[in-house]
């Protein structure tokens, strides 16, 4: 690795920061500094200035906004749900994949190690309305933000339930004042080879940035919500089933991002920067990253998952329980 890519590395790490040292209230989110004023390397970010504002209070009208062409500003008022329709039906497991049992999926799970389609009667059916199901339930919530596209919050309780919100290689973004609330994926998947008991694989983030650059996100918070995995039925491990993935994933040589005083709240995996391991060079570059004075409480796992294929490496400070 050069020296210019080293200093650059080190910046990144040190800019991408959530500085605030004491957290308030679960439901509150932080006032909003100078919005004209970024910070941390992604302090370059325009996001939709100079566009048009479109204000949105439904996951409809977000949906529409968001497919605008050229730059825009956002305002999010109110709480948007992911699973709601467009003309406000809110779907659930069996809107997704009708039939679906999690029982029945479980006991095609030979010993609870091994799935065989003969194990009973329905497996075959439980294992393509698994997959159909998860398929229909990501086309439901996840939304896209565009390049040049500013969101933000309006209130104190502007909030996004349940949606998947998703950067996938779109640059110049600002993201603040919103509290997201990961979806449940209702439809996610044992792995019994996965560590020494098994695992569950959610698929749904409640943020996630894939090759995504000059983006800033402030004044988040990210939490699990009213659907804690603790609640969850019991899994063939003895632990709850896992329904949610990580709160905000950073990957795939994401470049020039802050994340700034947001918060991260009742979760297990709050924060990947980098990819996993699998992914070789593509989880490297300046996707290595990590925030210094996180704020994060009642998690298990720390406020960063740092990749093993990242070329860096650094200490972090968090505050509130682990």
């Amino acid at each position: 690795m050069s020296r210019s890519t080293v200093r650059r590395t080190l910046t990144l790490i040190t800019a991408l920061a959530c500085a605030l040292a004491l957290a308030p209230p679960a439901h509150a989110i932080p006032p909003l500094p100078d919005p004209n004023h970024p910070v941390g390397w992604g302090q370059h970010a325009t996001g939709g200035a100079g566009g048009p504002v479109h204000v949105v209070t439904t996951r409809k009208e977000l949906k529409d906004a968001l497919a605008a062409g050229g730059p825009k500003t956002i305002h999010v008022r109110g709480t948007i749900y992911g699973n709601q329709t467009d003309d406000g039906v809110l779907l659930g497991e069996q809107d997704y994949a009708p039939g679906y049992d999690l029982g029945k999926y479980l006991a095609c799970f030979v010993g609870g190690k091994v799935w065989s389609d003969q194990a009973h009667a329905w497996c075959g059916q439980m294992r393509r309305l698994r997959q159909t199901g998860s398929n229909n339930q990501k086309r439901q919530i996840q939304l896209t933000v565009p390049s040049d596209t500013t969101l933000l919050g309006i209130g104190a309780d502007a909030r996004l339930e349940g949606v998947f919100l998703s950067i996938n290689t779109g640059s110049n973004i600002i993201v603040r004042g919103l509290e997201l609330e990961s979806p449940i994926d209702h439809f996610t998947s044992w792995d019994p080879g996965d560590g020494e008991s098994g695992s569950w694989n959610a698929r749904f983030k409640a943020f996630g940035i894939v090759t995504g650059s000059t983006i800033w996100i402030d004044h988040c918070t990210f939490t699990d919500g009213q659907h804690l995995d603790r609640d969850a039925p019991t899994g063939p491990n003895g632990k709850p089933v896992n329904r949610h993935d990580g709160l905000l994933d950073i990957e795939d040589g994401s470049d020039l991002i802050t994340v700034s005083y947001s918060r991260f709240v009742n979760h297990d995996k709050n924060m990947l920067v980098g990819s996993g391991d699998g992914k070789g060079a593509t989880g490297t570059a300046a996707s290595c990253a990590s925030p210094t004075t996180a704020t994060s409480s009642t998690v298990s796992h720390s406020a960063r998952r740092a990749s093993a294929t990242a070329p860096c490496t650094s200490s972090t400070t968090t505050t509130g329980a682990r």
